[in-house]
C-alpha cells in the first residue's frame, strides 16, 4: 500500500489551524485492478501472449506473459490506463482506475488464431457432413435405379 505523509502543525496555544479541534479522514484500503484477456469465441483466458498495461502518458507500467489466469495488481495509482495484447494496437482497452475500495476490472476480449481455427474446422466438418449426405443419397438413388 502506498505510504502518504500527513503533517499536522500544532501552534503554541495547542491549536491546529486556529482551532481547538481538528478532524482528518484517512482511507485504509488497497486499490486493486484485475485484468482479464479472453478469446472471443470460447471465452478462455489467453496464454502465451505478452500483455502490457500503459499509463496515460504511454509508459509501460506492467508487462507479463499471459498464463491462462487473471492478473491482479495492487500497486497502481488512480488514473487512466490502457491494456494491449501482443503489441497489436487494435487489441486495446482503456480504463479509468478510481481511488476507491474494491476490485476494479479491466476485461479485453479479442479474436485469436484459435477462434479462426475453430471456425475453419467447423466449416470443414460441416462440408464433409454435407458431402457424406449427398454421397449417401446418390448411392441410394443408383441402387434404386439398378433395381428398377
Amino acid at each position: 500500500m502506498a505510504v502518504k505523509e500527513m503533517t499536522i502543525e500544532v501552534d503554541a496555544n495547542g491549536q491546529i489551524d486556529g482551532q481547538e479541534v481538528s478532524e482528518s479522514t484517512m482511507n485504509a484500503y488497497i486499490i486493486r485492478l484485475t485484468v482479464s484477456v479472453r478469446d472471443k469465441l470460447f471465452g478462455n483466458e489467453l496464454t502465451s501472449q505478452v500483455i502490457r498495461l500503459y499509463d496515460k502518458g504511454g509508459a509501460v507500467v506492467q508487462e507479463w506473459e499471459a498464463t491462462g489466469e487473471k492478473e491482479t495488481f495492487e500497486d497502481l495509482d488512480p488514473g487512466e490506463y490502457t491494456l494491449e495484447v501482443g503489441g497489436n494496437t487494435s487489441n486495446r482497452q482503456s480504463i479509468t482506475l478510481k481511488d476507491q475500495p474494491g476490485k476494479q476490472t479491466l476485461e479485453l476480449i479479442i479474436w485469436t488464431i484459435w477462434d479462426t481455427i475453430a471456425i475453419i474446422g467447423g466449416a470443414v466438418v460441416a462440408a464433409l457432413l454435407i458431402a457424406l449426405v449427398i454421397n449417401i443419397i446418390r448411392s441410394r438413388k443408383k441402387k434404386k435405379d439398378r433395381e428398377a
